[in-house]
């Protein structure tokens, strides 16, 4: 995924760097950030969590998770609102990525821009 990674943790493949995302987000807890490649994937979790919230962002999650838990709206109607691949609406609208950002706000004291008064 990187130019500079070694040729044994590259590839070209579409499916297989979609592949790698989600591995990213699935098992970011057990990465090892005392070596230079996992420090790499701290990193590349973080711009992609990042982006996530920009693109998609925790309020507005929130604010669906309902209507999305009950089928109501599906994730490819999220990813062409979002302009992201369904997959990453499945895991950003998923309990665990909720779980895990909500601790991050917690841990970065981030609160919920409340929503307009009317005014």
């Amino acid at each position: 995924m990187h130019l500079r990674d070694d040729e044994q943790y590259s590839t070209r493949d579409k499916a297989a760097i979609a592949g790698l995302l989600e591995d990213m987000l699935d098992d970011f807890a057990t990465v090892d950030a005392s070596n230079p490649r996992g420090q790499r994937v701290i990193t590349d979790h973080g711009a992609g969590l990042g982006a996530l919230e920009v693109l998609l962002p925790y309020e507005v999650r929130k604010l669906l998770r309902q209507q999305y838990e009950e089928g109501k709206i599906a994730d490819y109607e999220l990813a062409q609102v979002a302009a992201i691949p369904d997959r990453y609406v499945r895991w950003a609208m998923s309990a665990k990525c909720f779980e895990m950002t909500a601790q991050r706000r917690i841990d970065r004291q981030i609160h919920d821009i409340p929503p307009p008064d009317g005014t």
